[in-house]
């Protein structure tokens, strides 16, 4: 394995299709990938940055190639039969499949298919000359995109979407393409084509398959990065999901093809390990009996020549008697068919059928034979021309040194054999034409390595250029067409000569096909007919199955009468028997539903339960009884029957007995009624079964449905199940009817008690809307009873929201005034409802004026004689000294004048936080306010050393307010806290901005509140000190301007009052 770096250039030539059926091939297998391409899903349109991706992509698909690229060894690989030697080692890119790869994953599978056949055609010039390259990554790419974007739900194909598993799956099929269209290029010889093919699998697939894994594993860690992810799609079936003739198909599909593969496989390698074993063996035997041959053929001549040569009258013969004597021994032994007698000059003397050597003429190698005999050699022999251009067969020249007696070399003794007529030679020139019938080449060796026998006439005295040794061998390599050959090689025992054998490996792959290809056919032909037999075994189920869907469908729609077409014995058949039972018992489910249904709107229509009985006996007789009773306990106590049915008049009788049964037991199942002692009327028998359900509603026993049958009965859980459903509706039709009587009866005590309420009442539902109004509130509002049911409440009288509403609001309806207040109804903390009641102020009011008149009149009354008692206090303090027990008595008298004139104050202020009268709204800052107030009370703190102190936080805000109440409140406020403040201390008053709210609140340092005392403190209560009629004032105009007020204390750690008002409160009436 070598680096390739830009080694491809320049471009090689590309091999074209071997014939009109391969040029065939190469369109179809175009236009189906057109085609395929055209209807997987496109962008609309791209943007800038995909025509960007595409430009640089096809930028760099030439580059994957050239820069980083290894060429494999060629060793082992055959060359390709129509070019000829040497082999081409294939080119393995490692990135050649990252450009298309990332076009399919970005761009989609055009793009990616037409980059694919891009970097397919570049590897076709620059290693494997094929035409079909392209159209084979064009199709691993097509394929590649369709497998990471389908959307099937299947788990098999969600592996698939995984870019990884993908290019793996394809690298395994890529053999499949390449050995399909090899045939079509590789050579015209379709057993060549497939050799070649074969040999060069294994490199070729490392080459195609390693550089679609990096590409793929480039794109799984991409996409796990969360880069070109694909698109999310809603999942589909996948085709083996969608029918159960596609998935027996697709599971038995690849395991029916794996086998026949494997079969094919299997056989093609036994018939080819056969037909090479059968056609080695030939080839043996025939090279064994050619090389057994040789050296009986050389030991002859030599023994001939030995014993010519050794001939005593020869080495002084004249050239007639030498003549004679090789006349003589041609005709003796049919071996030689020249001889010669030449002198120690190399002259002849003698010959035959020439007489001289020179006119044959003797070649270069016989020449230097004779030479080497006159020097003393004894015997040799080489190889000479044939005797005719046609011949396959050179000639042997045997030569051999005469002596005489005295052992001096006398003359040279040549005899010539040719190897084609040569009766010694038969037996090798038959083994090696044998070959020659079979498709090989034989050829005879000689010392010097020259071919000497051959099939082919031009390849006689050529030197022998293929693997040689003193062994023999067997081995294969290509032959010089490029197509592979087999080679035996054995050398003769006892001899430097050989017999070499060629024969290519088409002719035992070719045996092999006539072998495999019958075979093939046949399991072709089973594969056909098992998938014809089973593709006709599913239809017939399935056929069957769709029938079936269609009737469940048909029972689906509610089609109940006709019955199943399906019938059969099988399996399908005995389906079609558990859906008829299906239908026939769901028929009756369905009758049964429809009676209770009609039972059930009988119900809900009418209230009267008189006419809900014979609806339910009647669908109780469904049920095949001859008779349905419905027997009810009345409010006196009576037990009443009711009956129908061919014999409910000769059941009558048993009413009573199964009323009481019933009462004890919610079922009775009699299939034998006089065990059970039952009695029957005079006249009359008991029925062969009964069935009897008692009537319970909420644990009240109403009475007994039940049914008399004058055959034997079994009751089925789905008959018992109906009728206890009959029985629930009777019991229900008993209870309705007592309920609406009991509803009946209630509505109108609530009516009365209603309408007997004095004062005006509306109740809402939970859209306000008016569902009662009692006379007086018709009265109030001065409508009749149709323009208020039913209209909203708002469009009646104005309501506040909120907590106003509830606390009550003062509302004029005419010439009247009411106190409205509205109550909320829930449920599970849900409103359903209101309740607005109004109370009429009309008469109060005047009450409040003549207290309020009182109550200033009272207040004028008393200031009067407070300030004169107040001036001669005064006066007493200013006329001299008093002693202690007098200033004591004065003190006292001026501390009761201040409670006094406190008194008749609070009682002016009370008039105005009573509600009675509206607030007197303006805006003003709260710093002013309070201001005020210590200006009034500074004197009174000073008396006692106090430090008022003032704080504010948050963002000063204006407040709109009754600015003289809100003054009086403070003002009891801090009064309140320098009385009980101890001398010396800090009396702190803060306000407190948060939002729409205000809160002020008073700190003082007093002995502090007692806890049980805490939550009364505001209470208009006799008590304690601190609960003056103060507090209750602070309390009631703070609640008037919608704030709150809370007192937090500690015994002996002083108290807080607080005061929360709203910036901008309700306008309260008044």
């Amino acid at each position: 394995m070598i680096t390739y770096f830009l080694a491809g250039f320049p471009f090689q030539r590309l091999l074209p299709p071997n014939g009109p059926l391969a040029w065939l091939a190469g369109l179809l297998l175009g236009g189906l990938l057109l085609r395929w391409l055209w209807r997987q899903p496109r962008r609309a349109a791209w943007d800038r940055a995909e025509w960007f991706w595409l430009l640089g992509l096809l930028l760099l698909t030439p580059l994957s190639i050239l820069l980083v690229g290894l060429r494999l060894s060629s060793a082992g690989l055959l060359p390709i039969p129509a070019l000829g030697p040497p082999p081409v080692a294939p080119l393995l890119p490692l990135l050649a499949a990252l450009p298309w790869v990332l076009a399919v994953a970005r761009l989609g599978s055009l793009p990616g298919a037409a980059l694919a056949g891009l970097s397919g055609l570049l590897l076709a010039f620059w290693g494997t000359r094929s035409p079909f390259t392209t159209l084979e990554h064009a199709w691993v790419a097509a394929i590649f995109a369709a497998a990471i974007s389908q959307t099937y739900s299947s788990r098999l194909f969600g592996w698939l979407r995984q870019p990884l598993v993908a290019a793996a799956a394809l690298a395994l099929l890529y053999p499949l393409f390449y050995l399909l269209t090899a045939t079509f290029w590789a050579s015209a010889d379709l057993v060549t084509a497939l050799d070649f093919a074969l040999v060069s699998l294994a490199p070729v697939t490392l080459a195609a398959g390693l550089p679609l894994l990096v590409a793929g594993l480039a794109l799984q860690l991409a996409q796990a990065r969360g880069l070109l992810a694909p698109t999310p799609a809603a999942p589909q079936a996948a085709p083996n999901q969608r029918s159960l003739e596609g998935r027996l198909l697709f599971t038995l599909g690849p395991v029916v093809l794996l086998a026949f593969a494997a079969l094919a496989a299997l056989s093609w390698w036994s018939a080819s390990r056969a037909a090479e074993r059968l056609l080695n063996e030939r080839v043996q035997s025939a090279v064994q009996v050619t090389a057994g041959s040789v050296p009986f053929l050389l030991e002859t001549g030599q023994n001939l020549i030995a014993q010519l040569a050794g001939n005593p009258g020869l080495p002084d013969a004249s050239s007639a008697a030498a003549q004679e004597i090789l006349q003589n021994h041609l005709r003796a032994v049919p071996y030689f068919e020249q001889l010669f007698y030449l002198d120690t000059g190399g002259n002849s003397v003698a010959g035959l059928p020439q007489a001289d050597l020179l006119q044959l003429p003797p070649s270069q190698a016989e020449l230097e034979a004779v030479s080497l005999a006159i020097q003393g050699l004894g015997f040799q022999v080489v190889s000479a021309p044939a005797n005719s251009p046609q011949s396959n067969a050179a000639q042997l020249a045997f030569v051999a040194a005469v002596r005489n007696a005295n052992g001096q070399v006398r003359g040279v003794l040549l005899g010539r054999t040719s190897l084609a007529s040569n009766p010694f030679a038969q037996p090798a020139v038959q083994s090696l034409r044998s070959l020659s019938s079979l498709g090989g080449q034989g050829f005879l060796l000689d010392g010097d390595g020259r071919i000497v026998l051959a099939a082919d006439p031009g390849a006689l005295l050529q030197p022998y250029n293929n693997r040689r040794g003193p062994a023999a061998l067997n081995y294969s390599d290509a032959a010089p067409d490029g197509s592979r050959r087999f080679i035996s090689y054995l050398p003769v025992t006892g001899s430097n000569w050989a017999v070499a054998a060629h024969w290519p490996a088409r002719l035992s792959q070719q045996l092999a096909l006539e072998l495999v290809l019958p075979i093939g056919l046949v399991l072709l032909a089973l594969a056909g007919l098992a998938y014809w037999l089973l593709r006709t075994s599913l239809r017939s189920v399935t056929g069957s199955l769709h029938t079936l869907m269609g009737e469940a469908k048909r029972l689906a729609t509610g089609d109940l009468q006709a019955p199943l077409a399906v019938t059969g014995p099988d399996e399908v058949g005995r389906l079609a028997d558990a859906f008829e039972s299906m239908r026939l018992a769901l028929k009756d489910r369905v009758d049964e539903s429809r009676r209770l249904l009609s039972v059930s709107q009988g119900l809900s229509a009418s209230l009267d339960a008189s006419t809900h009985v014979d609806p339910i006996l009647n669908a109780a007789l469904a049920s095949g009884a001859a008779a349905a009773r419905l027997v009810l306990r009345s409010d006196s106590g009576q037990v009443s029957g009711y009956g129908l049915g061919p014999a409910a008049r000769s059941s009558q009788g048993l009413d009573k007995q199964i009323f009481d049964l019933s009462a004890k037991q919610d079922r009775i199942l009699l299939t034998n009624p006089a065990r059970a002692r039952l009695k029957a009327a005079p006249g009359t028998g008991l029925p062969q079964a009964i069935a009897a359900f008692a009537l319970r509603q909420k644990e009240q026993y109403l009475g007994v449905l039940w049914l008399a049958y004058d055959q034997a009965q079994t009751f089925d859980p789905n008959t018992v199940q109906y009728l206890e459903a009959l029985a629930d509706q009777a019991g229900q039709a008993g209870l309705n009817a007592y309920q609406y009587a009991s509803a009946q009866q209630g509505r109108q005590r609530f009516e009365a008690a209603w309408n007997a309420v004095p004062e005006p009442v509306l109740l809402t539902d939970a859209s306000d809307k008016v569902l009662f109004a009692n006379p007086a509130a018709l009265q109030a509002l001065d409508k009749p009873a149709e323009a208020v049911l039913g209209a909203a409440l708002p469009g009646l009288l104005a309501l506040p929201q909120g907590e106003q509403a509830a606390a009550g609001f003062e509302i004029e309806l005419g010439s009247q005034v009411y106190l409205a207040t509205v109550s909320e109804l829930q449920d599970s903390r849900q409103s359903v409802g209101k309740v607005v009641y109004l109370r009429d102020l009309s008469s109060l009011r005047r009450a409040e004026n003549a207290r309020s008149d009182f109550l200033a009149t009272l207040s004028h009354d008393l200031h009067e004689p407070l300030d004169q008692t107040q001036g001669y206090v005064q006066m007493l303090a200013a006329q001299g000294q008093l002693n202690e027990q007098q200033s004591s008595y004065l003190r006292k008298i001026e501390h009761n004048l201040e409670n006094i004139a406190r008194l008749s104050s609070n009682l002016t202020d009370i008039e105005r936080v009573s509600g009675l009268k509206s607030l007197e709204l303006q805006t003003f800052p709260i710093a002013t306010l309070i201001q005020d107030v210590l200006s009034e009370l500074t004197p009174r703190a000073r008396q006692k050393n106090l430090d008022l102190v003032q704080h504010t936080a948050g963002t000063a805000q204006p407040l709109r307010a009754d600015r003289t109440l809100l003054q009086r409140a403070l003002h009891n406020l801090l009064d309140n806290a320098i009385k009980f403040s101890p001398r010396e201390s800090v009396i702190q008053i803060s306000n407190v901005y948060a939002g729409d709210r205000l809160t002020l609140a008073i700190t003082d340092h007093g002995s502090g509140i007692a806890p049980l005392d805490l939550p009364q403190i505001f209470q208009a209560k006799p008590g304690a000190e601190r609960k003056s009629s103060g507090l209750v004032i602070v309390r009631s105009v703070v609640e008037r301007h919608g704030g709150r007020v809370w007192a937090e204390s500690e015994l002996g750690s002083g108290s807080t009052f607080f005061m929360e008002l709203p910036l901008t409160p309700y306008q309260a009436a008044g």
